[in-house]
């Protein structure tokens, strides 16, 4: 019998808004450093049409390649590369919260030393976060993560 499989992907809205920031950020700084064009006559939108296109097919692929998988079994995403990893929910040794340039994500690590990713700006965050506490034991680290993460909420 084939287990249920729960796929999570990244708001891609956050990351569009996100890359934009960022992208938009460097060109100032390539304008300002690079070109040494004086800081109060840089224009800090000329290159805003690229930047955004950049932006929207960067976030577009992220949206597609970055995806988390929740089983009955344990939970499968992303390592530091880029590659999936699957992690038994009863080899998780610690979970975490981290931030990495502003965008949020819980960092696990299994027994092994295996380290993954889930982004905290899922579409279904809160789906997420319920499917895992249900089928997760009370003592699992990533379910006392979300669960102090819900209690600094209320």
């Amino acid at each position: 019998m084939v287990s249920p499989v729960q796929t999570y992907r990244c708001q891609f809205s956050t990351l569009f808004l996100w890359l934009l920031g960022v992208l938009l950020f460097l060109d100032i700084l390539r304008m300002w450093i690079i070109m040494e064009i004086p800081f109060e006559q840089i224009e800090f939108f000329h290159n805003l049409n690229l930047i955004a296109m950049v932006s929207f097919f960067s976030s577009l692929l992220l949206f597609w390649t970055l995806r988390s998988e929740i089983s009955p079994e344990g939970i499968t995403s992303y390592n530091s590369l880029g590659a999936t990893t699957f992690i038994p929910w009863k080899k998780i040794r610690e979970a975490s919260k981290r931030n990495i340039l502003g965008l949020g994500y819980f960092r696990i690590v299994d027994h092994d030393g295996d380290c993954i990713y889930v982004a905290r700006y899922l579409s279904r965050q809160r789906e997420f976060e319920a499917i895992v506490s249900a089928i997760t034991e009370k003592n699992n680290p990533l379910r006392r993560c979300i669960v102090s993460e819900a209690n600094k909420e209320e």
